[in-house]
């Protein structure tokens, strides 16, 4: 399995880089992508607490060669609910309340996660590596060029 490499932020820039940092680059980014929409797709049709689409998405992310562990996995919440692809949630009030506070790792298994409209369309688009019976898809990997 390949071993978690550190998610690239949106800021990173690859100008000055090797061919080979850029290929890497190229795989890492690629890495978060697949991660998202894997995330998308737990947080898609009910409010979601991290462990739970952490242990998920770990199941479908073995089956294409990755581990992920659940800082990934909060990286990737986080990513999405600044982007407006998912919002935070309070489940323990009723009736639950979105959280508007700044999200960090440390913090966000303390919330529910819900995907958004524009997270949906964004699902949609993604380029999904799994048939419905989470088989690999031929063509879809591996995440390197």
């Amino acid at each position: 399995m390949n071993e978690c490499v550190r998610l690239p932020s949106h800021s990173e820039s690859n100008i000055g880089l090797s061919c080979q940092q850029r290929k890497r680059l190229g795989s890492d980014v690629k890495r978060h992508e697949l991660l998202r929409s894997f995330v998308l797709s737990e947080i898609s049709d009910d409010y979601e607490e991290p462990e739970h689409i952490h242990e998920n998405v770990c199941k479908r992310a073995e089956l294409c060669g990755m581990s992920v562990h659940p800082e990934d996995v909060a990286r990737v919440l986080i990513d999405l609910v600044n982007i407006g692809d998912a919002k935070a949630y309070w489940l323990w009030v009723d009736p639950p309340r979105e959280v508007h506070e700044a999200l960090s790792i440390a913090n966000a298994y303390d919330y529910y996660f819900l995907i958004t409209d524009k997270g949906k369309e964004s699902l949609v688009r993604a380029e999904w590596p799994l048939d419905e019976e989470d088989r690999v898809l031929p063509g879809r990997l591996p995440l390197e060029d």
